[in-house]
């Protein structure tokens, strides 16, 4: 079930406006690491959110702008709760993950295929994963992980 976040429950972290560039990934995985590192959570999670947010990103530049350039990925980290909370803007194309189908995994072995993963990657990682246009008809992909509960 998608949990309604509302705005007075969410503490900003950070946020990154950055162009849609390959290059600017290492920018992104920098960022994200740097500013939920202080949050208690497992390295091992931790490198699951960071490669979570990569895949999305890479996905927004690759095929939300194809791969223009002059394109932004606005990237807010938050905190709920016992939540973290990152949310993903961009002006491209719109694609909504829920579409995405589980890929079969035996029969791209066996037809050769590489890449395509991407949606299902995320998915696994993360604890939710949620699109939606918001009011300004940008689109929004949030992330969610829960968190262990503070102590």
């Amino acid at each position: 079930m998608e949990k309604k976040f509302k705005k007075k429950d969410k503490i900003l972290i950070a946020d990154l406006t950055i162009k849609s560039k390959l290059d600017n990934l290492v920018i992104i995985r920098e960022f994200i690491e740097k500013n939920i590192s202080y949050l208690n959570i497992d390295a091992n999670e931790v490198s699951k959110i960071i490669l979570a947010v990569d895949e999305a990103c890479s996905n927004i530049i690759r095929h939300a702008y194809k791969n223009n350039p002059e394109g932004t990925i606005k990237i807010d980290i938050y905190k709920s709760n016992n939540d973290l909370i990152i949310e993903i803007f961009d002006d491209g194309i719109s694609f909504n993950p829920a579409d995405v189908r589980e890929p079969d995994i035996s029969e791209f072995a066996r037809q050769k295929k590489s890449g395509g993963f991407g949606v299902y990657l995320i998915k696994k990682l993360m604890d939710e994963v949620i699109y939606s246009r918001d009011y300004k008809g940008k689109n929004l992909l949030r992330l969610v992980k829960k968190l262990a509960n503070d102590k």
